[in-house]
């Protein structure tokens, strides 16, 4: 390139730059604080923004690791006949499964925070104050690699699972069944959310109006996702009455993709006349597309349509479904 046109780049890249910084200052000043400034350190906002960086390096780095264990297994096939070659390659296999397990684990542990972080808008100014400091000494700890999944879960019981006596489910906590002719197989029931209108929370201060429970089922190469809803009332059958085989489920996820989930068969309401309840079963088919998100991604909302209208639940147990798609696919 001639000098002359080289300069003459210089100027118009100093000119653009300079128009730009310009327009900037025709902003007012709060919008371009409110733009340019990170959320306020030690904020909940703030620890997500640390924590989903986290996650997603993590990941990345389970997903190098796996793609290299693949590679190592096929290596070690094709050297079955040299020993001191397979032994090396042993060796190597060894040391990357050990590395897929750091880094698993120390996601799975940003991910656990993540989700403690959530629950605080569902915890009165004074909760929030006290989980919040919890929740800070928690995840500096996860950010600076110096605690492990499972002491994180026995040690920092946060948020609305301590309340609620029910702790975090570990992956490692699997338990399956499979039907009697052996062509399905199930996960136990998990908890998944709970829900109290505000106009009843007064009549329910120990116990949830609302709670629901899933689990997913394999048959042959389809998986479904089954959901049971208990009402804490014998009249519930009289406001929500029967989901139709066509009415659709929304199942929405933290980075707003979302999944349409229907029915397999019409719904009627069981009502439990010794313990009161109105319970409600739910099965819906999943396709391949709805699985691989269930597996990758975290639930935020469920929106269910009863005849009286659809109906939004806000989802603070973000791990379970993938704890679940990794519990069917363990092999035992």
């Amino acid at each position: 390139m001639p000098l002359r046109h080289y300069f003459c780049s210089i100027k118009a890249f100093v000119l653009i730059n300079l128009k730009c910084a310009l327009l900037l200052l025709t902003v007012p000043l709060a919008l371009r604080a409110e733009v340019i400034q990170d959320p306020p350190p030690g904020t909940a906002e703030a620890l997500l923004l640390k924590l989903q960086t986290c996650y997603d390096e993590q990941i990345e780095l389970a997903e190098a690791r796996l793609t290299q264990i693949g590679i190592l297994r096929e290596q070690i096939f094709n050297a079955a006949a040299v020993p001191q070659q397979k032994k090396i390659l042993e060796a190597q296999l060894k040391t990357n499964q050990t590395l897929l397990q750091t880094f698993t684990d120390r996601a799975k542990s940003c991910q656990f925070v993540m989700g403690e972080i959530r629950q605080l808008q569902f915890m009165s100014n004074l909760q929030q104050e006290e989980a919040l400091k919890t929740i800070r000494h928690a995840a500096q700890k996860v950010l600076d690699h110096h605690i492990t999944f499972e002491q994180l879960v026995r040690k920092y019981p946060l948020g609305l699972f301590a309340q609620a006596g029910t702790h975090y489910l570990p992956s490692d906590d699997c338990q399956r069944e499979r039907s009697k002719d052996g062509k399905i197989l199930a996960n136990a029931y998990v908890p998944f959310f709970s829900h109290t209108p505000p106009e009843l929370e007064k009549h329910y201060i120990q116990s949830e109006f609302m709670e629901t429970q899933i689990r997913l089922l394999q048959s042959g190469k389809k998986k479904f996702l089954e959901m049971r809803i208990d009402f804490q009332s014998s009249k519930a059958a009289q406001y929500y009455g029967i989901i139709e085989e066509s009415s659709p489920m929304k199942l929405v996820f933290t980075d707003d993709d979302y999944i349409y989930l229907q029915n397999s068969v019409t719904t009627h309401p069981d009502f439990q006349s010794t313990s009161g309840r109105t319970s409600y079963k739910m099965q819906c088919a999943l396709t391949r597309s709805d699985y691989q998100k269930i597996k990758k991604k975290l639930p935020d909302k469920l929106i269910i349509v009863w005849p009286s209208g659809a109906e939004t639940y806000e989802i603070y147990r973000l791990h379970t479904l993938q704890n679940l798609a990794a519990c069917l696919e363990k092999k035992i």
